[in-house]
């Protein structure tokens, strides 16, 4: 069970990752809003921390991430997917 707080943090974290991330997916900033459903603008405002990820803002960057293997492993070195991140998606899905 993920608490609020435990979805803060990995909303946190995810945030911090997210230029390399992008970069390590060949994604600019306008690609990955795309395929998440939302704007350049947002994905530019998440990485300098202008403004907060939301829950499902990460819940669709995780989406996108689960299909590219190095991004999947990038997670799970930098600790966004945990046993904890893997029960709550296994349970609510």
């Amino acid at each position: 069970m993920l608490t609020k707080e435990d979805k803060d943090i990995l909303c946190q974290k995810l945030a911090e990752l997210l230029p390399s991330l992008r970069k390590m997916m060949g994604l600019t900033q306008q690609k990955l809003g795309d395929k998440c459903g939302f704007s350049r603008i947002r994905v530019s405002h998440i990485e300098n921390s202008i403004e907060k990820m939301s829950w499902l803002q990460f819940m669709s960057i995780m989406y996108v991430c689960s299909f590219n293997a190095h991004a999947v492993s990038f997670l799970r070195m930098n600790e966004i997917i945990t046993e904890a991140t893997e029960d709550y998606f296994s349970r609510n899905t």
